[in-house]
């Protein structure tokens, strides 16, 4: 199966999974949102040992929100090393910011997907 069909008859599942992470609060910013964090975190690591990663650690950080650290070492030897870096925080968002709808609740309008982290950066820790 080609990388096309997949995504075609998975992208339900991966729309359901996005909204999962979008609709964590994971303010970064903001103390009250610790836990959220910690969550998104959570959230991520267990992504990834879904999708096969042998080791996966929420590597708990001084003075600073946990980072998720992950493993796959079936490449081979001669295979190349790929870091992936991105955040699953985000910055806080209010409907008086100009949200037309609860900034935590993703909504698909026109064909676009709306909610805060949906392109900074929560997609790219999809993807």
């Amino acid at each position: 199966m080609d990388i096309h069909a997949y995504i075609e008859q998975h992208k339900a599942r991966f729309l359901e999974e996005f909204h999962e992470l979008l609709r964590i609060p994971s303010i970064s910013t903001q103390p009250e949102h610790a836990n959220d964090v910690k969550h998104a975190g959570q959230w991520v690591a267990e992504q990834m040992r879904q999708i096969g990663f042998e080791h996966v650690e929420l590597v708990e950080t001084e003075g600073l929100h946990p980072l998720v650290y992950g493993e796959w070492l079936q490449a081979g030897d001669n295979a190349p090393t790929v870091l992936i870096y991105s955040h699953y925080d985000v910055q806080p968002a209010v409907i008086e910011d100009g949200w037309d709808t609860p900034p935590f609740e993703p909504v698909i309008k026109d064909g676009k997907l709306f909610a805060r982290g949906s392109l900074d950066s929560k997609i790219h820790v999809m993807a």
